[in-house]
């Protein structure tokens, strides 16, 4: 069985230093570990006011990465974040150079017990150089079933988000595709889900979105075997969209698109 765990972490500059926590030897950044159900920024300023003593409010995601260590598989969200206050004996500031850098994020501890499932997926954007929009219909059988969702899923053990997308794209529209920026973060706590022999399952869902570009885009076919969770693809025009019956996620996505 594989062992994964989703983490979200704060880097907080003040000028030429940055907020760190010692840990042993390291200088590690404010956070770790989602709770289950927990919504990532909401996990950052939990986490750093246990760490550092610091009220933060999150800014903006800045990275997505994955990493393996010991055997588990850490999908790692870092947001960039400012202190609005707290007690600042407890904070710990550092030069920023010979600091900063994705191995500064990393769990200050043993990973928690977890009794429910929690799942990372990619997901993206999806336009061409028309400004059409591409989406997937998601299948009967599957949470959203009818409804049109931004293409994606989930991440395999020991893959980057990144290249999750470029693959699941590949895999449910038939697009080669090139990633261009990072957008933002979206969860989903479903506690009592029913899992595939139908018995209730506490489903903890962290989503990634990328914005993504199709320079030749060609007719959307599904690839993927039969009896997955994306029934069909299509591209979109703007106007189109607002007929269409999106998902919560695609819907928050697309509707400066299609006004």
């Amino acid at each position: 069985m594989t062992v994964r765990s989703i983490e979200a972490y704060v880097r907080i500059r003040s000028g030429a230093r940055t907020l760190r926590c010692p840990v042993g030897d390291r200088l590690l950044l404010p956070g770790g570990p989602l709770a289950q159900g927990e919504e990532p920024a909401a996990a950052v300023v939990r986490l750093a006011a246990g760490q550092t003593g610091l009220a933060v409010v999150v800014d903006e995601l800045v990275d997505v990465f994955a990493a393996v260590e010991g055997g588990t598989h850490h999908d790692r969200l870092v947001f960039t974040g400012t202190v609005v206050g707290g007690d600042p004996e407890r904070a710990v500031w550092v030069p920023e150079d010979g600091v900063s850098g994705r191995d500064a994020a990393a769990p200050h501890g043993p990973l928690p017990a977890r009794a429910g499932v929690q799942r990372f997926g990619a997901y993206g954007l999806v336009r061409d150089p028309g400004g059409r929009v591409l989406l997937t219909l998601i299948a009967a059988g599957y949470p959203g079933a009818g409804s049109w969702h931004l293409p994606g899923g989930g991440t395999d053990y020991g893959e980057q988000p990144r290249d999750a997308l470029v693959r699941e794209l590949a895999e449910e529209t038939a697009q080669d595709s090139r990633i261009t920026a990072l957008l933002g973060t979206s969860s989903g706590h479903h506690p009592a889900a029913l899992g595939p022999e139908g018995v209730p399952v506490d489903w903890h869902t962290v989503r990634v979105h990328f914005d993504v570009f199709v320079p030749s885009p060609r007719t959307p076919r599904v690839m993927e075997s039969p009896g997955g969770s994306t029934e069909r693809a299509a591209w979109f025009t703007p106007g189109e969209l607002s007929g269409a019956r999106l998902s919560e996620v695609a819907a928050s996505l697309v509707t400066d698109l299609s006004s």
